[in-house]
């Protein structure tokens, strides 16, 4: 087993560090509408949280009216919105 870590640590550089986390985008009230809309475009979850650089989970609270549910989707999508 230890020369398997050592292997992965000498392939990825690193090794995995305890309490190492990455911080997403903060979901904020502005996305919600561009949100709205691209899914009702058939944008994907991956997509869209990829424009924002947030977690797909934050689109599904959005989607399932758990964060801002109040905000109504915006009239068009912005023009360096990604294109499906």
């Amino acid at each position: 087993m230890i020369h398997l870590v050592e292997s992965v640590k000498s392939i990825f550089g690193r090794s995995h560090q305890k309490g190492c986390t990455v911080k997403d985008n903060e979901l904020t009230p502005d996305m919600v509408p561009v949100i709205k809309l691209a899914r009702a475009k058939g944008y994907n979850y991956a997509l869209i949280a990829s424009h924002y650089k947030i977690n797909q989970g934050r689109i599904a609270d959005v989607m399932k009216g758990r964060r801002f549910p109040d905000i109504p989707a915006a009239e068009e999508l912005p023009p360096e919105f990604p294109s499906a």
